[in-house]
């Protein structure tokens, strides 16, 4: 399955999936050549416009399940951002994230890959001591700022002073957030 589709500037096809295959056909120089383990991966891939060549394609997960729940976006310099859930202790995180290391026993989370898919722009998780089960969407603003929503099981989960509502109302809450492009530490839930 697919579960993010997007065009970049030059009408090239992002994709992302969730794999269990430890033989997908990544690319060479991508960020993450070989399968993280546990049942699945991220996997994301640029496709030319013409669907005849595979651009670049890459892992993206840990030890645990990394999953793309919420799909993807690209920005205006060609980043792509992923969106999903992890159970992995070892998701890639870049320094300076906003949570760099899991609290639960699955997170939301967050990477930007370059251009060309060498490398993370950052990477973050989110979430609280509970099941805090996906990001189900994103969009990326005019100004480059992440806008994504998703859901969360965390009475602990990281809500930002003067926010409508402060605590978990019910088994399972729905989460709004942003992620400022200039400071890749700070959220605003």
């Amino acid at each position: 399955n697919v579960y993010g589709m997007d065009l970049d500037r030059d009408g090239n096809i992002v994709i992302c999936s969730a794999t269990r295959s430890p033989d997908a056909p990544t690319t060479p120089g991508c960020f993450q050549p070989r399968f993280g383990g546990g049942p699945s991966d991220m996997l994301v891939a640029k496709i030319s416009a013409d669907l005849k060549k595979i651009i670049w394609c890459t892992y993206v997960g840990g030890e645990g399940d990394d999953f793309p729940r919420g799909g993807l976006a690209v920005d205006g310099r060609g980043c792509v951002v992923v969106v999903g859930t992890s159970s992995s202790a070892d998701f890639p995180t870049t320094p300076g994230a906003f949570q760099p290391k899991r609290k639960g026993p699955r997170d939301s989370c967050v990477v930007k890959l370059k251009p060309d898919g060498s490398g993370l722009v950052f990477g973050t998780l989110l979430g609280g001591s509970g099941e805090d089960d996906a990001i189900m969407g994103v969009r990326v603003d005019p100004a480059g700022n992440l806008h994504f929503a998703g859901h969360t099981r965390s009475s602990d989960f990281p809500v930002t002073p003067g926010a409508p509502q402060a605590k978990l109302g019910g088994e399972s809450d729905c989460y709004f957030a942003a992620l400022c492009w200039f400071c890749l530490s700070r959220l605003m839930i």
